[in-house]
């Protein structure tokens, strides 16, 4: 329902106003005196609304004010029927102002009411509406002519002077349709005068060639000190190597090529970074990789001499990823060591398809092919003087362009190995050219391997595979494992610990957490598997004994490091439970 509203209830006093002003109009012989006696009672100060003044006059309360302000503002000859241009509550529109709208309407015809506005605004100040412009159009009739003899755009001798032509108009407040149709140029044209104005100001106005601009040089001199600093530390290295060692914000600047130009300049600037390059012809690889662990690459590599010790660089690669799975440092080519690394490797990363080697004595031993049989890989060697078949060869030629100054300085074989270990890591977190093509994004062959395994196999199936080279047993309290009919020391200090015993070059070594404890010169039987005698060992420093210092120290010939013990006195541990058998403590052939 519809809210009910009161009658508005009129003051009897203003129907009295109402009767007196209806007298007052039969005397009216000109309009501009009706309109002062409607504004009169306001202007004198009288006690009175415009709304109230209005039931009396029976005119619009927006008429009354009207009237009252055009009296304000000319007096009485504001109440005539030609009175000049008012804006509501802002006052008369000025001289300047009219004849200002006038000349731009004749100047350009098409300029629109809200355009001359803001043209107005932007040149002279004054502030007023589109309306307004209308009405003053409106009683102010432009006369049809013919353009105006402005010159176009093109028109102009300089066109430096045509450019600032339009900057001024634009910024006057011109519109880009208008300033186009005044002086003929498209408007794409304006746009790109804008742009160079904003860019350059007034100088991106001058005549400029029309040929290709020279791009801004990024070979400055602290990126080439910085690249020579990596030069000379790294004399060997490649652009893209050395451009991925970059810092983050200079990476993002530069790229492969433009590093190296930068090694090319500071080759011929510094003597000592000279070098000849020889270019190298490529043939499709045998053994290319196209999925994780299909392929391992195994070899040795020469390093440095130390204290007349020659140390090699025995590593494992995987084909496809291109990451270093494994790596030591060795001081001979025997195959123990080399069974070792893959017995390691295979417990962390599974079993490859193949595994490809050269022909080097390690690698054609029958303990290695029967290892690799066992484990399931099919063991592949390369072709004579074929070395670029072995992949890890390549990968090589990265560690001596990489690594090789900083092996050349170390002291002694820990220095070394610790080098070692820092190369394959920056090397499988380095970005790989094999890999910039990758849709996934990945560059570095630590990402492309990922947590990728190959074939899953058991510790036990591993153990058994190296069955006649490597026995694993738990240290008893004193620090003894052992080993069919010998009791051998270790390492007190890890009693209680798991350690590895290797059997190769007639010695028998062992290791806990890949740190050597002791060597035991030996004599072992293929044919039985026994170990027929065990002599007198080397004990190794190692951390364990660091760790936990002895009591007291006691000689060599005050206790027994190697225990043989009879066949007879072999106690064999009784299993109690139900269903279960008794197993020998260690199995004999």
């Amino acid at each position: 329902m519809a809210k009910y509203r009161a009658p508005r209830q009129i003051d009897e006093s203003l129907l009295v106003g109402t009767e007196q002003f209806s007298q007052l109009q039969l005397v009216f012989s000109d309009p501009v005196q009706e309109r002062y006696e409607v504004a009169r009672p306001l202007l004198l100060g009288q006690p009175l609304m415009a709304t109230e003044r209005a039931i009396q006059t029976q005119k619009h309360p927006q008429t009354v004010r009207h009237y009252v302000r055009r009296f304000q503002a000319a007096g009485m000859a504001g109440l005539f029927d030609d009175e000049p241009d008012v804006v509501p509550r802002c006052g008369l529109v000025s001289e300047a102002v009219r004849h200002e709208v006038i000349r731009l309407k004749t100047l350009y015809p098409p300029l629109h009411l809200r355009e001359i506005a803001n043209i107005i605004y932007a040149t002279i100040g004054a502030r007023i509406d589109h309306k307004t412009v209308g009405r003053i159009l409106q009683r102010h009739p432009i006369a049809v002519q013919p353009r105006l003899p402005l010159p176009k755009f093109g028109d102009y001798k300089e066109p430096y002077e045509a450019r600032v032509e339009v900057i001024k108009l634009y910024y006057r407040g011109w519109n880009i349709q208008s300033i186009s149709g005044f002086l003929g140029l498209s408007r794409k044209h304006i746009y790109t005068l804008l742009a160079r104005f904003e860019a350059e100001h007034f100088a991106g106005l001058m005549t400029q060639p029309h040929g290709p601009r020279h791009h801004h040089r990024k070979l400055y001199l602290p990126l080439l000190k910085k690249v020579a600093d990596l030069q000379k530390e790294h004399p060997l290295i490649g652009r893209f190597h050395l451009w991925d060692w970059l810092l983050p914000e200079d990476k993002a600047q530069v790229s492969e090529r433009t590093i190296g130009r930068a090694m090319a300049f500071n080759r011929f600037v510094h003597e000592e970074l000279s070098r000849q390059e020889t270019p190298k012809s490529t043939k499709p690889h045998p053994f290319k990789a196209r999925t994780w662990h299909q392929y391992w690459f195994i070899d040795h590599r020469y390093l440095e001499k130390i204290d007349g010790v020659q140390y090699y660089s025995l590593c494992i690669l995987e084909g496809y990823s291109r990451a270093f799975l494994a790596g030591v440092v060795l001081s001979t080519q025997a195959r123990g060591p080399v069974l070792k690394l893959l017995y390691e490797t295979v417990l962390m990363w599974g079993a490859p398809a193949t595994i490809v080697s050269d022909s080097g004595g390690a690698f054609v031993s029958d303990d290695y092919e029967r290892c690799g049989e066992r484990l399931g890989i099919r063991i592949e060697h390369i072709e004579s003087r074929q070395s670029w078949q072995n992949m890890i060869e390549t990968h090589f030629n990265l560690q001596r362009l990489m690594a090789d100054p900083q092996f050349a300085r170390c002291q002694n074989e820990a220095e070394l190995q610790q080098e070692h270990t820092r190369f394959l890591d920056r090397y499988n977190r380095s970005s790989h050219s094999a890999h910039l093509k990758r849709k996934d994004g990945k560059r570095t062959p630590q990402d492309v391997l990922a947590w990728v395994r190959g074939e899953p196999l058991t510790t036990q199936r591993v153990a058994r595979a190296f069955r006649e080279l490597l026995w694993t047993r738990t240290l008893d309290r004193a620090g003894y494992a052992l080993v069919q009919n010998y009791y051998l020391y270790a390492e007190r200090a890890a009693s209680r610990q798991r350690v590895c015993l290797w059997l190769w070059d007639d010695t028998l070594r062992i290791d806990c957490q890949d740190e050597l404890l002791a060597s035991y010169p030996c004599a072992y039987d293929s044919q039985r598997g026994e170990l027929r005698t065990v002599h007198e060992p080397t004990l190794h420093p190692n951390h364990f004994a660091q760790q936990q210092q002895a009591l007291f120290h006691l000689g060599p010939e005050q206790w027994q490091r190697v225990n043989r013990l009879a066949k007879q006195q072999r106690r064999r541990r009784i299993v109690r439970g139900r269903g279960q058998k008794k197993l020998p403590l260690v199995m004999e052939k």
